[in-house]
């Protein structure tokens, strides 16, 4: 299990507060979940799981002697090619709801869904604005970093190395000595949620990531595209907290893991479609085998007061996002989520899904040991102490943009 230790940094209570790139011409897609009573006529089991979960995945549950079930089979391809043929765009489904999330232009598409014999409820979810061009299929662009750079050494494990003004945040977890233990990530497949990772591939502290293959995978699910790039910088601050590899400036907690990047949060809104894309993101991680999902996000209330949570909902098992991350710790993957920024708020308490049992809420602390001011409290509803724990998440070192740190 130390192998995992090292990763935990990455789950500093950055709660993203990012931008939206702003359209000339754009129209609203209404987003709703579509929830199924059954998954029959699917015709997969746990007898064919080699059609659904990746040789990585399985290697996973045989180790941890964890068994295929229900939850694991895939949402039934006849529901959800009835919905098609009504002309409703199924953006994705998701088999631990056992439902799709669906966008339409008229809300009247989503909801007559709800006479449908095997349809158990219709919700809705908010508004995506889309490009009038938009392309709803994902992209094939080359999402490569620059070709035309050179790396100008071989990476190298980073004992004895300075860790310029990451020192304090590596100590203060004892990143320093697994690194010199030779603990630095390899061979663990790491999954981050975020609301963006803005030009993360064109900065020389993650090359040793791109030179090695070692960004397996990337998904904006808020704009159905591969490219994870171009939007908020969120995520990039918390990705160099774990992959960052410049030696006297900055040396992240985890440089040899493979990264999972996903875009699950909108940034400048908050509806309820955000924790449905990080529940499709989490199946997606578990389905490739990926052993660790870091998520720095969390939610509370929305910008449509209808969807709000309240201070009872969290006991782990009531929002979908927490029933989301209740299933992938279920699967056997370490979920890792920041408790929250709203300590200092009217809300004051963690978010969701920092209040599930069984993942690892992070607090924040300064470099004197003191809680932040903007840390969200614990428990959750059920009287269980949350946060977990707490590592450095106020005055942070992180890679900018601009290929600085600060």
């Amino acid at each position: 299990m130390n192998k995992y230790l090292i990763a935990l940094l990455g789950a500093l209570t950055f709660v993203s507060s990012g931008f939206a790139a702003k359209k000339d011409s754009t129209y609203n897609e209404y987003q709703f979940l579509v929830l199924f009573k059954d998954k029959r006529f699917n015709y997969l089991d746990n007898k064919n799981a080699s059609l659904y979960l990746s040789p990585e995945a399985l290697e996973r549950r045989k180790r941890l002697k964890i068994e295929i079930d229900s939850l694991d089979y895939p949402v039934s391809s006849l529901y959800i090619d009835n919905i098609l043929k009504e002309g409703v765009n199924v953006r994705y489904a998701t088999k631990w709801l056992n439902g799709v999330v669906v966008g339409v232009t008229d809300k009247e598409m989503a909801n007559r869904q709800k006479l449908k014999f095997y349809v158990e409820k219709v919700v809705y979810l908010g508004i995506i604005e889309r490009p009038v061009l938009h392309r709803s299929e994902l992209s094939d662009q080359d999402l490569s970093p620059i070709a035309e750079r050179k790396i100008n050494s071989e990476l190298k494990a980073p004992v004895n190395k300075g860790y310029g003004e990451s020192y304090i945040q590596n100590k203060m977890i004892n990143t320093i000595q697994l690194h010199e233990m030779g603990l630095t990530g390899k061979g663990v497949n790491v999954a981050l949620f975020d609301a963006g990772f803005f030009k993360a591939n064109q900065l020389s502290t993650f090359d040793h990531l791109y030179k090695d293959g070692r960004i397996k995978y990337t998904l904006d699910l808020v704009d159905d595209e591969k490219d994870v790039y171009d939007d908020d910088d969120h995520g990039l601050h918390v990705f160099s907290c774990m992959a960052a590899y410049s030696p006297n400036k900055m040396i992240g907690t985890a440089p040899d893991a493979n990264y999972y990047l996903f875009r699950t949060e909108m940034g400048a809104k908050e509806y309820l479609i955000e924790e449905l894309n990080w529940i499709r993101a989490a199946e997606m991680a578990d389905s490739m085998g990926v052993d660790i999902i870091n998520s720095s996000l969390g939610y509370t209330t929305f910008d449509d007061v209808s969807m709000n949570h309240t201070h009872a909902d969290l006991d782990g098992k009531t929002t979908y996002i927490s029933i989301g991350a209740a299933a992938a710790a279920s699967r056997g993957m370490l979920v890792v989520n920041s408790a929250g920024n709203d300590g200092n708020d009217k809300w004051k308490k963690i978010g969701v899904p920092a209040d599930v049992e069984t993942i690892l809420s992070i607090g924040a602390v300064g470099a004197d040991l003191k809680i932040a001011p903007f840390s969200s409290l614990g428990p959750n509803a059920n009287g269980k102490i949350k946060p977990d724990v707490c590592a450095m998440g106020f005055y942070t070192t992180v890679a900018s943009s601009y290929g600085s740190f600060y």
